[in-house]
């Protein structure tokens, strides 16, 4: 009886394509910080919510890290972490990311993200822009520092405050 309720499931599950099914999970997972600050907004202070907001992002910051830990992708330079975080950050925001490298050296990386989930969701839910920049921040300087402790991040432009694409940093710490 349970192999045939697995089956149903299964069946039913398969009848959601796998590109829809991680369309609709980025979408889904980029809408949470956007919900969370509306809910506990009306609970908590906005200091005390941005401080439990980075913790929680810095947590899937760390996520990405071992993401490419256990994928084995290359994090040895600058260059390497920013090709490692698109891939982390597409693999846990779905194909709505968007992201390319437009500098790449051993010691120094930028890469402008062009489409972000976050951003979108924002926009959809009509709330400020600028209200995901804290997650975000938290998420890629955890990412990073995940990948190789030797590196860290710096923000140029964000499209939550108008630009039209973030450009972010990688280098090497003093």
């Amino acid at each position: 009886m349970k192999r045939d309720e697995e089956m149903k499931r299964i069946a039913y599950l398969e009848r959601i394509p796998v590109d829809a099914r991680w369309k609709i999970a980025g979408s889904r997972a980029s809408a949470l910080p956007i919900m969370y600050r509306k809910a506990f907004r009306q609970v908590t202070d906005e200091l005390s919510y941005n401080e439990i907001e980075r913790d929680i992002w810095r947590g899937l910051g760390r996520e990405a890290g071992i993401i490419t830990s256990a994928f084995r992708l290359p994090v040895e330079d600058a260059g390497d972490i920013a090709g490692a975080l698109i891939a982390a950050s597409q693999t846990l925001y779905g194909p709505e990311y968007a992201a390319e490298i437009t500098e790449a050296t051993p010691g120094r990386a930028t890469l402008a993200v062009k489409e972000c989930p976050l951003l979108n969701r924002a926009n959809e839910m009509e709330a400020d822009p600028k209200s995901v920049c804290n997650a975000c921040h938290a998420y890629a300087n955890a990412a990073v520092e995940g990948m190789n402790q030797h590196y860290g991040i710096h923000y140029a432009q964000g499209m939550c405050t108008g630009d039209a694409s973030c450009i972010l940093t990688i280098t090497r710490k003093r």
